[in-house]
């Protein structure tokens, strides 16, 4: 099950749930039109990819981790 957050202006999703038995913390999402560069930029910047891009409804995803151990999550939606 997942439930996405709709943008103010109707047309695009901001954010999303998934449900869970156990505690997790949030997943923050940064949104791009280009997923391989940032996929570069975070390895570039010095960020180490835990999942690397993946398909997804609504999109193309990866997740990493940066320098100083925030887990954090890349999106392209699906034009």
């Amino acid at each position: 099950m997942y439930a996405g957050i709709v943008s103010p202006d109707g047309k695009d999703e901001s954010g999303g749930m998934y449900p869970s038995e156990t505690p997790v913390a949030p997943l923050p999402l940064i949104r791009t039109s280009d997923l391989e560069a940032a996929v570069a930029a975070v390895e570039k910047a010095g960020g180490t990819i835990a999942e690397p891009p993946y398909d997804y409804p609504g999109g193309r995803r990866f997740i990493f981790t940066d320098p100083a151990g925030n887990r954090l999550g890349v999106y392209q939606p699906t034009e």
